[in-house]
């Protein structure tokens, strides 16, 4: 019960961060050339397109980093994707402690 009502009073005291730009989204797709694919892939068929080009999802996480707090979010993440996170490349469920804000 503490550990719920802790994040909950973070949550609440916190400035939300809105300038994320939603691209955690994005770096769960990110599959710059020669890296592993994203856990992701296993779920595409060849068949249904993403609605924007590999090309652009790499140059939009390559331009704009990423801006994740969102504990549970990073481990959907690419693997190439999570070094450009500025909050970190892995977030473990303590940081959520510090990083929760309810912009997310």
């Amino acid at each position: 019960f503490q550990w719920y009502s802790s994040i909950l009073q973070t949550t609440l005291t916190s400035d939300p961060i809105l300038h994320c730009y939603g691209l955690h989204e994005w770096a769960m797709q990110y599959h710059p050339p020669n890296s592993p694919p994203p856990p992701s892939a296993k779920y595409q068929s060849n068949n249904i397109p993403l609605r924007v080009s590999r090309d652009v999802i790499n140059q939009t996480v390559e331009r704009k980093g990423i801006r994740c707090t969102h504990v549970d979010a990073l481990r959907f993440f690419a693997p190439a994707a999570g070094p450009l996170n500025r909050h970190g490349a892995t977030l473990e469920r303590m940081d959520q402690l510090r990083l929760e804000q309810k912009g997310c």
